[in-house]
């Protein structure tokens, strides 16, 4: 049983962490609606 948990410890954890990152950029889309990506992203300093 510890060697199963052993195994799949390391991508659950890169699924979830991939996961999160996703849903973060989702959420974005939706509150700040079609332009969200301009609005987040500072360019020239």
């Amino acid at each position: 049983m510890i060697l199963i948990g052993t195994i799949t410890d390391a991508p659950a954890t890169a699924v979830n962490v991939t996961g999160d990152t996703g849903l973060a950029m989702v959420i974005s889309r939706f509150v700040n609606k079609k332009d969200w990506i301009k609005n987040s992203v500072v360019i020239g300093g």
